[in-house]
């Protein structure tokens, strides 16, 4: 029954302009997919995939890394597994082509649900500008935000096929469907309530009915949705097992703080006027970009309220259509604009941050359909009062709201082409100036021109375009700035990756001054659990730093290292510090024969293939040792007779300094100056190994917190004569 109407009329033929245009969108998301240094949300991004992909032992990666946020999902998992099934070693890569897709496939959905509410040239420009839409960046992310808006595109598209009356069989339907989107992102309570509201009103406003038909209608339907909603939660969060550091309740204990402030007198009560505040900034935002849609919604609501042809049961079923469509949309709209509203005054208390941050990406999921209603009441002969609100708008918030209030990219990319850098405020490299201005000067032209032509899609398609390729090129010259931020540090996490190789859970330990931003763009690329410690931004770490187990650390440069035993590799503004001078490294293990020709180790990293285990941070002659087994890795196996040369030296005034020098089986034994000589000793291993040691005592003198035992500035290793009998 649902599939043939589904098939009927205006859903069954598609225009050859939208496939066109689809397809022309999905080529442009794979070539910014491709050209951005991803993750460009890598905290956000890094959440998600390591809840799904270590999601069979959530518990110990956040015990790990306690910064990790808990994402409680269940339908994330699922939909990793299936990036994972199509490409396993590009499983980033597949998910945002899939996601990528899952936009494009929107704009179909969304053209069938128009072409019932609008007549098809409204409803084929509306869904042509969904695709030009800057929200299409969050298709580029491996987030659920695509799924999510799919989710409500699919409950507003049976809300449309059950009609003013609808059947029970679309009430159950839309309360699946609203269950699932509540498992992709618990925002979608907000969904729910606005679905409970709406299935009510439809009942109350059935105008061929008594008044005790009404509301048994209305009570019923609300029941029934309700009912099967919860039920569904319940039997799907009993089914599939919750991880670890997910609630174990209905409801995700991320939402229970921000669901129970609706009913708690106390802190409305307090945050009264800052909830007001979020609510009108958002509302000046869609009004600013959607004003004859928010127009036409607000009078086809009022229709209904009051009586008249705009009454369930009125002559003209399409004008019914569209009115009650109309009630849906605008209390979805207060739902979500409420849950926004809630979520930022709580984030803002203490968070100067979030304070006056605008969190749009939960509305983007309304945005297509405040764009209809938009380009099909353009098309209506009105009055000439929605321009002049309309530039009203515009001007009011270029000038005053785009300062009290916050917009960043990957909260409101549909509004980013009203962002200009200013003083004292959070900013990018490279952000344009200027466009902003244009944007308003050309937007206050478009609203002109609509005062003279009154029933033209013309003068609104226009605005809207501009506003979409002001919100694209900045969003653009976002991406780039975010992209050279994150190109040295992933190229750093690939070249740890490259040499550490296959290591075991919790064997690394990554410092970091900064749990987000760059520090989850690391871990995304490094792709394996480990601990996470935040420390301050010049510490020195020093053993009790060190988690039990692990055996190389990530630092960045502004961190010194002060840890017995350590050697040190550079990668950009990395550093690799490895603890475990046992410890056969993937890459060293198999390493080539010594060709003969002389070894020239500098054991003050000036470019010399060598590893130095057990010294002190090296410096710019060289370096001390600090354990009393120091060893020095070399990039080949040598075996004897060997000439080994180096320039060493002792602390002053420690007697009985005896330094042993061993390669394999081989010792010798010598004692050093307080000042620095040239040393030289023959050895003769049995065997080929791959570093010298150098074993000596270790003191610590006044005023030095290092242990010192020999600075050793050069060292030579050459072949030496057999040994004859």
């Amino acid at each position: 029954m649902i599939f043939r109407r589904i098939r009927s009329g205006a859903f069954s033929a598609i225009p050859g302009t939208l496939l066109l245009a689809a397809f022309l969108a999905f080529v442009v998301l794979v070539l910014r997919i491709a050209a951005t240094e991803s993750p460009i949300m890598s905290s956000d991004e890094y959440a998600y995939v390591a809840n799904a992909k270590y999601v069979d032992a959530a518990a110990q990666v956040h015990q790990m890394d306690p910064g990790l946020q808990q994402v409680e999902n269940r339908v994330y998992p699922a939909l990793y597994a299936v990036w994972k099934a199509i490409s396993p070693h590009h499983t980033a890569l597949a998910g945002r082509i899939l996601n990528a897709l899952s936009f494009v496939l929107g704009a179909f959905i969304l053209f069938a649900i128009f072409s019932r509410v609008f007549d098809r040239k409204s409803a084929l420009v509306s869904a042509l500008l969904y695709l030009a839409l800057p929200l299409s960046f969050y298709a580029t992310t491996l987030l659920p935000e695509v799924e999510f808006q799919l989710s409500i595109y699919l409950v507003a598209g049976v809300v449309v096929l059950a009609g003013p009356r609808p059947r029970y069989l679309f009430i159950a339907l839309a309360a699946a469907l609203c269950a699932l989107s509540y498992f992709i992102k618990p925002h979608a309570a907000a969904l729910i309530l606005a679905c409970s509201a709406y299935w009510f009103a439809t009942g109350l406003l059935e105008r061929d009915a008594t008044a005790r038909l009404r509301w048994r209608r209305a009570l019923s339907r609300t029941a029934v949705f309700g009912t099967l909603t919860g039920l569904l939660i319940v039997v799907v969060t009993k089914l599939l097992p919750a991880d670890a550091a997910s609630s174990a309740g209905i409801m995700p204990s991320f939402y229970v703080v921000y669901i129970g402030q609706i009913f708690d007198v106390a802190f409305l009560s307090r945050n009264l006027i800052s909830v007001v505040n979020y609510v009108g900034g958002h509302f000046w935002v869609l009004l600013v970009l959607f004003t004859p849609g928010l127009v036409a919604i607000a009078g086809a609501v009022h229709g209904l309220l009051r009586g008249g042809e705009n009454t369930l049961g009125a002559v003209d079923p399409e004008r019914e259509r569209r009115a009650c469509f109309a009630l849906f949309i605008a209390l979805t709209l207060a739902a979500f604009l409420l849950m926004v509203a809630l979520f930022t005054s709580s984030a803002a208390m203490g968070n100067d941050f979030e304070r006056d941050r605008l969190h749009g990406r939960y509305l983007a999921g309304l945005l297509p359909f405040l764009l209809a209603y938009s380009v099909w009441a353009s098309s209506r002969a009105g009055s000439r009062l929605v321009p002049l609100l309309a530039t009203t708008a515009l001007v009011g918030f270029f000038f005053i709201g785009s300062t009290m209030y916050h917009l960043f990219p990957w909260d409101y990319p549909d509004a980013f082409g009203f962002f200009r850098p200013a003083p004292h405020s959070w900013t990018f490299d490279g952000a344009l100036t200027r466009s902003a201005w244009w944007l308003l000067v050309l937007g206050i032209g478009c609203w002109l021109f609509a005062l003279r032509f009154k029933a033209s899609r013309l003068p609104y398609a226009a605005f809207a375009l501009l506003w979409m390729l002001a919100g694209h090129a900045q969003m653009a010259r976002w991406a780039a700035f975010q992209s050279g931020q994150n190109r040295p540090i992933i190229a750093a996490a690939n070249a740890i990756d490259t040499f550490l190789g296959d290591v075991s859970v919790g064997s690394g330990l990554i410092a970091t001054s900064d749990r987000y931003g760059a520090t989850s763009t690391l871990l995304m690329a490094l792709d394996t659990p480990q601990y996470v410690r935040t420390f301050a931004a010049h510490a020195t770490l020093g053993p009790a730093d060190v988690p039990e187990g692990v055996r190389w650390i990530v630092v960045p440069h502004s961190m010194g290292v002060d840890i017995a035993g350590s050697a040190e590799l550079h990668f950009a503004d990395q550093r690799l510090v490895l603890l475990d001078a046992t410890y056969r490294w993937p890459l060293i293990r198999a390493k080539n024969d010594w060709d003969g020709r002389p070894l020239m180790i500098d054991t003050g990293y000036s470019g010399t293939p060598a590893l130095l285990h057990g010294f002190n941070d090296a410096e710019e002659w060289g370096s001390w040792s600090r354990l009393e087994r120091a060893v020095v890795e070399l990039p080949v196996r040598i075996g004897g007779p060997l000439v080994i040369e180096f320039f060493a030296w002792q602390v002053a005034n420690h007697p009985d300094f005896i330094l042993r020098i061993r390669v394999g089986d081989a010792v010798r034994e010598i004692r050093l100056s307080a000042t620095g000589r040239d040393y030289r000793v023959v050895l003769y291993p049995a065997e080929e190994v791959d570093r010298v040691v150098f074993e000596s005592n270790v003191v610590r003198t006044a005023g030095e917190s290092r242990g010192l035992g020999v600075a050793l500035a050069r060292l030579r290793i050459s072949r030496a004569e057999p040994q004859t009998e």
